[in-house]
């Protein structure tokens, strides 16, 4: 078995199984400790996969457990259509 396919196994498991109770602030609380403790390594490289670490279960915290196979949420104005149009009025386009 390759690595993309336990990794796919593993989040096919993770989406299945119930939440547990207090899961979020769990992982929240562990995020914030590997960015403390990121900002006391003595070494960069080191202290920068902690950091990223921290930041993706920070992420996951907020956003949920599924938070890298939801599809994208629709956009509810559509901005970059405004701007091209008002782009174009200006002959900048």
């Amino acid at each position: 078995m390759d690595l993309i396919n336990a990794l796919r196994q593993l989040q096919a498991i993770d989406r299945t199984r119930p939440s547990l109770p207090g899961e979020h602030l769990a992982v929240a609380g562990l995020g914030l400790a590997l960015i403390a403790v990121s900002l006391r390594s003595d070494r960069r490289g080191t202290a920068a996969l902690q950091a990223a670490a921290g930041g993706a279960l920070l992420l996951r915290a907020m956003r949920g457990s599924e938070y890298l196979t939801r599809p994208p949420e629709p956009r509810s104005t559509p901005s970059w259509d405004s701007h091209l149009a008002d782009a174009r009025a200006l002959g900048l386009d």
